[in-house]
C-alpha cells in the first residue's frame, strides 16, 4: 500500500509540472483530460490488483458460505435469531464497557453483562447487573469504575459487581 502512496504523490507531482509548464491555455483542457485519466488509474490500480490476486473474491466466497451456512441453520430451526440477537447484543455491551475502561482508566477488564430477556417486559433488553473482573492493582479504581458504569448505562449501584481475579488481555 505504500508503494501506491508513493507512485500517487509522483503522479500529483508529475500533474503539477504538466501544468506549469503548458505552453498555452488552449492545451489546457487536454492536460486536464490525460490528468483525469491518470489519477483514475491511480486510485483504480490498487483495487484492481487485489481483485487479480483473487483475495477479494475468495474473501466474498468465504463470507458468503458462511451467510448461506447461518440462513440454512436459521431456517432449519437449528439456530434461534432471538438467541443470536440477544448474544450479540450482550457482547456488544460487554465489549464497549472493556473498552472504554481500558481507554479512560487504563484497566484491563473482563466484563460480564446480564440483561432482562423476558420478552413480554417493558423492560426487555434493559442491563440486570453487570460483573466486572479487575487485576488486583486496578482495584483502587472500583468507585470510579462503578460510578462511571452507574451513570452511563442507567444501571443501580448495586447491581455492578466488581471482583479481583485473572484477567485476560485481549
Amino acid at each position: 500500500m505504500n508503494e501506491y502512496l508513493k507512485s500517487f504523490i509522483y503522479l500529483m507531482l508529475v500533474i503539477s509540472i504538466l501544468r506549469m509548464l503548458s505552453p498555452a491555455k488552449e492545451y489546457d483542457k487536454y492536460i486536464k483530460f490525460f490528468v483525469s485519466l491518470l489519477f483514475v488509474v491511480s486510485i483504480l490500480s490498487p483495487i484492481i490488483s487485489v481483485v487479480k490476486k483473487g483475495e477479494f473474491s475468495s474473501f466474498l466466497n468465504k463470507n458468503y458460505v458462511t451467510m448461506d451456512e447461518l440462513e440454512t441453520s436459521i431456517n432449519n430451526g437449528n439456530i434461534d435469531i432471538n438467541t443470536l440477537v440477544k448474544d450479540e447484543y450482550k457482547k456488544k455491551l460487554e465489549n464497549n464497557i472493556k473498552s472504554t475502561l481500558k481507554k479512560q482508566y487504563y484497566v484491563n477488564a473482563d466484563v460480564l453483562v446480564v440483561i432482562n430477556e423476558d420478552e413480554n417486559s417493558a423492560y426487555y433488553g434493559d442491563i440486570k447487573n453487570v460483573t466486572v473482573t479487575l487485576n488486583e492493582e486496578d482495584i483502587k479504581k472500583k468507585d470510579k469504575i462503578k460510578s462511571y458504569i452507574n451513570k452511563t448505562y442507567m444501571i443501580d449501584i448495586k447491581n455492578i459487581n466488581i471482583k479481583t481475579g485473572s484477567v485476560s488481555n485481549g
